[in-house]
Formats: structure tokens, C-alpha cells, sequence
């Protein structure tokens, strides 16, 4: 990797969840996560957006990766229906961000991203998990999941890890 580069994944939905790693070159100099109060689809936005442009240096590669939301007989028993309602939009409004100049935009489900983001990833990677934050969990699991497929950041249990 020659360049820096910030990867930012979300789990959309009433309790949206973010996590946010980059890198300087190839060192790792930060892995959060946060859980956003419920159906507050703009501080959501606003953080994203806060988390691709600050203090990026203009050789930094972007990647925004946002759950796919996957209609089935889960989401349709959700017990707030506006709960789907809410999760569209937001991917819609995730979607336009992911569509400035400079970002790679990236959507997989979950069934996809979680069997292999498992905690000792996570925790390997440098996010550290506190309990009760699913949310965030799951939005971090997104963003290691990218930023090993789409960011060429090594798996974080392989040997070619080295942070």
C-alpha cells in the first residue's frame, strides 16, 4: 500500500453502527467505533462524511462500506416497521456520499461479512469491542471486511499482518 487510507463501515438501521480504521502508509494509526443514538439518520451522515475528510491528506484513498440491506423474513418481522424505512434511507443517503469524487463505495451482506470478521479479527485489527455495542460491532466488522478486500490491508491473523 502507498498511499494512506481511511475505510469507514456502517451497519445501517434504527441503531446504525460505524467503524472507522486508517492507515498511514501501512501503519495502523486508528480503529473506533461508534453506536449513534436510534433513528438519527443525520449525526449518521454527518459522521461518515467527518470521518472520510478530516484531516485526510489528498493521496488518500477512501472506502466507504455500507451493509447491504437484505429483504427477508427477518426484516420483515422487525417489530418497528419503520425500522425498514429508516434503513433505506439511510443506504440511500450513504450511497451519495459514496459517490464524491475519490471514494470506493462498497455494499455486502452480512451473511457474507460476519463469518469471517469474527472477534479475534476485530481485536487483532485494534478495535476494541465493549459490550452492548452491536451496532458498532457489526459496522466495524464491514469496515475490516473492505479493508482487506477492497484496501489490500493483509487479513489481520495471517503473517503477513505486522501492526
Amino acid at each position: 500500500m502507498s498511499k494512506s487510507l481511511i475505510v469507514v463501515g456502517v451497519d445501517p438501521g434504527p441503531t446504525p453502527g460505524v467503524g472507522c480504521l486508517r492507515y498511514d502508509r501501512e501503519v495502523l494509526v486508528g480503529a473506533d467505533m461508534y453506536q449513534l443514538a436510534p433513528n438519527d439518520t443525520s449525526t449518521l451522515i454527518w459522521l461518515v462524511e467527518h470521518l472520510l475528510t478530516f484531516n485526510s491528506p489528498f493521496d488518500t484513498r477512501q472506502i466507504l462500506a455500507v451493509e447491504r440491506f437484505v429483504r427477508g423474513r427477518r426484516s420483515a418481522k422487525v417489530s418497528d416497521p419503520k425500522a425498514v424505512d429508516i434503513t433505506l434511507e439511510q443506504i440511500e443517503s450513504l450511497r451519495a456520499v459514496g459517490d464524491w469524487p475519490g471514494i470506493r463505495f462498497s455494499s455486502r451482506s452480512a451473511s457474507e461479512v460476519k463469518p469471517w470478521a469474527t472477534e479475534a479479527r476485530l481485536l487483532k485489527a485494534g478495535f476494541k469491542l465493549p459490550k452492548g455495542m452491536t451496532h458498532a460491532t457489526d459496522g466495524a466488522r464491514h469496515c475490516l471486511f473492505a479493508a482487506v478486500s477492497d484496501g489490500g490491508i493483509p487479513d489481520p491473523l495471517s503473517k503477513a499482518w505486522n501492526t
